[in-house]
């Protein structure tokens, strides 16, 4: 990016946007992206004590991980599309509602090692496309210029939710037994998922007419940017001569 010729952008003053105006705006974003937070903050700080806990060794922990980390990433293809084809609160409490089967089948299967692994694969395929749907859905309801400080805004409450959602989440398992932990990942997916649902039922989604939609970049070279001339840099048409009198 330092190489490039281009002109540095020029950033304008961004507006503020209050945690109230947004739950206005999209309320739906702004419970989920909490309660995501609570959840993915939980499996980051104590995903791999309760696959030890459940008897798992090393290397079966290691797949517990990495099943989570690659069913998220496989499955946000077929999760975006169903964000893109159906209302989005509809699409958010489906996909809410898969991470919350995904902790309830973890909390059953937990003392069958192998199957355990299965449901952590459910598990992390809905709960990684939980955010990008709250973030979909909130930005068909702002506009243009409210875009950068919503984003900031539902960020804010996932980064809260995943600063308390360890401390929460082990003071569960602590109370009961590890197999708290999946089910509290159940609870928090399983109230997102109620909450959009309930939105949804009432009624069509309004999305905001100028809202910040998606758009797809041109697949080009970087080759293009040095073909690319300064202002300063770019030859300046010769004034024709005026004929002389």
């Amino acid at each position: 990016m330092a190489a490039t010729r281009l002109p540095q952008p020029v950033i304008g003053e961004t507006p503020r946007l209050a945690l109230r105006t947004l739950w206005r705006a999209a309320p739906v974003a702004c419970a989920g992206s909490l309660l995501s937070g609570l959840a993915m903050g939980g499996f980051w700080g104590l995903g791999a004590v309760y696959a030890g806990r459940m008897g798992m060794s090393a290397g079966d922990i290691a797949w517990f991980i990495s099943l989570v980390i690659l069913a998220g990433a496989l499955l946000q293809w077929p999760m975006g599309m169903l964000s893109d084809r159906v209302d989005r609160r509809l699409a958010l409490a489906i996909i809410a509602a898969i991470a919350a089967f995904g902790g309830l089948m973890m909390a059953i299967l937990g003392p069958f090692g192998q199957w355990l692994l299965v449901a952590a694969a459910i598990f992390g395929g809905g709960s990684f496309a939980v955010y990008p749907s709250v973030v979909a859905h909130m930005m068909d309801h702002l506009h243009q210029e409210e875009v950068l400080p919503g984003n900031a805004a539902l960020l804010m409450l996932h980064g809260a939710g995943a600063a308390v959602g360890p401390a929460l989440a082990g003071w569960f398992m602590g109370w009961w037994a590890p197999q708290a932990l999946p089910l509290f990942f159940m609870l928090m997916f399983g109230i997102s998922a109620v909450h959009a649902w309930q939105h949804w039922r009432k009624g069509k989604d309004q999305i905001v007419e100028s809202a910040a939609h998606y758009v797809p970049m041109v697949r080009t070279s970087p080759a293009v940017l040095e073909m690319m001339l300064d202002e300063e840099h770019a030859p300046h048409p010769e004034t024709p001569s005026r004929a002389d009198d």
